[in-house]
C-alpha cells in the first residue's frame, strides 16, 4: 500500500469501515510510514476530540486511544490470520482423511 492509499483510508479506518483484507496492509504501511502515521493521528485526534466535548468525557487523552486501537486491531488482524490458517490446515486435514477412507475402501473392494 502507498501513501496515496493509506490515507484515503484513514477515515474508514476510525470509523471501524476497513475491511480485514484492508486492515492488514494499512496498519502494516502506518507502521513504516512516519507522514501516514501522523495524518491518522492528527484526524483522530480531531474527530474524537470533538466527539469527546459533545459527550463531555473528562478523558483526553487521545494519542494512547489511538495507539490502543492500533493495537486490537493488530491483534485483530493476527486472529484472522490464526483463524485462516486453521481453517485450510483442517480443510486439508478434511480432504486427506477422506481420501485415506476412499482409498482404504477400493483396497478392501479388490
Amino acid at each position: 500500500m502507498d501513501c496515496r492509499e493509506a490515507c484515503a483510508k484513514v477515515q474508514d479506518y476510525i470509523q471501524n469501515r476497513l475491511s480485514p483484507d484492508e486492515l492488514k496492509p494499512f496498519l502494516e504501511h502506518i507502521k513504516c510510514c512516519g507522514e501516514c502515521r501522523e495524518e491518522l493521528e492528527i484526524y483522530y485526534i480531531l474527530q474524537m476530540g470533538l466527539r469527546q466535548m459533545d459527550e463531555d468525557n473528562d478523558h483526553y487523552d487521545l494519542a494512547a486511544a489511538l495507539e490502543r486501537k492500533l493495537q486490537i486491531s493488530e491483534h485483530r488482524v493476527r486472529r484472522r490470520h490464526a483463524f485462516l490458517v486453521f481453517k485450510y490446515a483442517a480443510g486439508t486435514l478434511a480432504f486427506w482423511s477422506v481420501a485415506f477412507v476412499l482409498f482404504m475402501f477400493v483396497q478392501m473392494e479388490l
